[in-house]
């Protein structure tokens, strides 16, 4: 996130990425919030697990 500065990230609340115990994540900076389920295993047919808005098209290796 080096490419942002500190204002930007901090624009709507104090940026952050929290993990916790159970495999579940939240995050936000800027604009962006989300959430995300790190847990190991296949979901839905999806062997990564990885899921996004209809709007966003792109892979986990693009993150």
């Amino acid at each position: 996130m080096e490419q942002w500065d500190r204002d930007f990230i901090d624009e709507t609340v104090r940026g952050y990425f929290e993990f916790d115990a159970h495999g579940l994540s939240s995050f936000q900076f800027g604009y962006v919030q989300g959430q995300i389920d790190y847990r190991i295993g296949e979901r839905k047919g999806n062997p990564n697990g990885w899921t996004a808005a209809k709007s966003l098209h792109f892979t986990a290796s693009q993150l």
